[in-house]
């Protein structure tokens, strides 16, 4: 049985040069989730403050339109109803290709598909142009929308307010907990380093 001295206690503390290498993938990922999540919600703060705008065309990922109204009230303030866009119309995706990131069919899907198909949201004013495809049949047709002002009522703005330091505080609590564990992990190995090499010198 090996046998340790009083002086031979294991201490976990890690050198300078092992806090260094202890900064590793795990810490980079940590950094790129966070910055990217709050990317995700903090965007949301603006529309509190001040109003997002609409096209009023709501679609699948295929380009399917869904709806025509929302965010609006009703038809007669949706750019797209207003242009005669109906539900069942269709984005045609084979015209309006992105191999020219930044020509204006890309843009335009962009506009209406940038966040996987819904509604989407836009700055005031912003023009796109649509190549549709219509339910019932016939050539392509060629629309031009221009975003119009969709403000949220108060309520809205208070739950989106709500919604957004909520995700901003659990966001918080990840990396928080993140940081224990890479914390643990940095004191845990140094520690079981030390001893097997303790315990490898006691069975020579």
């Amino acid at each position: 049985m090996p046998t340790f001295r009083g002086d031979d206690r294991i201490r976990a503390q890690p050198s300078s040069a092992e806090n260094r290498r202890t900064f590793g993938a795990g810490q980079v990922f940590l950094i790129v989730m966070t910055v990217w999540a709050l990317g995700m919600i903090l965007p949301s703060l603006y529309s509190v403050v001040q109003p997002l705008a609409s096209f009023g065309v709501s679609t699948d990922n295929d380009g399917v339109v869904l709806d025509v109204v929302a965010p609006f009230e009703d038809a007669r303030k949706s750019p797209g109803a207003i242009a005669g866009i109906v539900p069942g119309d269709r984005i045609d995706l084979h015209v309006m290709q992105c191999f020219v990131p930044a020509s204006r069919s890309c843009t335009s899907v962009v506009a209406l598909l940038g966040g996987l198909g819904g509604m989407q949201y836009s700055w005031p004013d912003r023009e796109v142009d649509l190549t549709i495809l219509s339910a019932g049949g016939g050539a392509a047709r060629t629309i031009h929308l221009r975003a119009a002002l969709a403000p949220l009522s108060w309520a809205a703005r208070l739950v989106l307010f709500a919604d957004t330091v909520v995700g901003v505080l659990f966001v918080a609590i990840d990396v928080l907990a993140a940081v224990k564990a890479f914390e643990g992990a940095r004191l845990l190995i140094p520690g079981i380093s030390t001893y097997a090499s303790r315990l490898s010198a006691a069975d020579r």
